[in-house]
């Protein structure tokens, strides 16, 4: 949820760990979209550093199966989990890594060198991806792989601006104005004359 005081919008910041946690084996549920799963205890993993189109989005699906196909999700898939912190809407900020895989957050990573998804970055939240994501972003751009296949793909953070400003701009619906009727005058032919 926002903050929100005098009509002001405040944005949800991340809260992140001075470094990652250890990697922790657990399992996965699903894949929620290109860049978030679901734990089998139900809490939900933002993957750190990259952001995937939404599933609204173009690209939103093959993005989303991409990640599905990485993870293997089969009932009870085991992944390694680094926590970086928690994101603003309260999900886990993580790592993850297919055990027996070299490399620190593989999956994260490989999502960006198959191209589906950009290096996440926002100074003032503190979320600075690797470098070797922001090389590999541009590599997987020029050689046209995944969501770069598109001439000008819409990057999410866009894509989420605009569905923002859409609904605050539409109208609101009219309240229903309630009518008070005049009272009716008594015609139960008792009058006192």
């Amino acid at each position: 949820m926002d903050i929100r005081s005098e009509g002001r919008r405040y944005p949800r910041i991340p809260v992140l760990l001075d470094a990652p946690s250890d990697p922790e084996p657990v399992r996965v549920a699903r894949v929620v979209d290109g860049d978030t799963v679901a734990l089998a205890g139900g809490e939900r993993i933002r993957l750190y550093g990259i952001d995937a189109p939404e599933k609204e989005q173009a690209r939103g699906a093959e993005a989303t199966q991409a990640l599905e196909s990485l993870v293997s999700v089969a009932p009870g898939s085991t992944v390694l989990l680094r926590r970086y912190g928690m994101d603003g809407y309260g999900r886990t900020l993580g790592g993850l890594t297919l055990e027996g895989r070299e490399g620190e957050d593989y999956l994260n990573h490989e999502m960006i060198r198959r191209g589906w998804a950009w290096a996440y970055s926002k100074p003032h939240d503190r979320v600075k991806p690797p470098r070797a994501y922001i090389n590999d972003q541009l590599a997987a751009r020029l050689e046209h792989r995944g969501l770069w296949q598109d001439l000008f793909p819409q990057n999410p953070a866009d894509f989420r601006a605009e569905r923002r400003n859409r609904s605050a701009a539409a109208p609101k619906p009219a309240r229903k104005r309630r009518r008070h009727r005049a009272k009716k005058p008594d015609r139960s032919g008792s009058d006192s004359e």
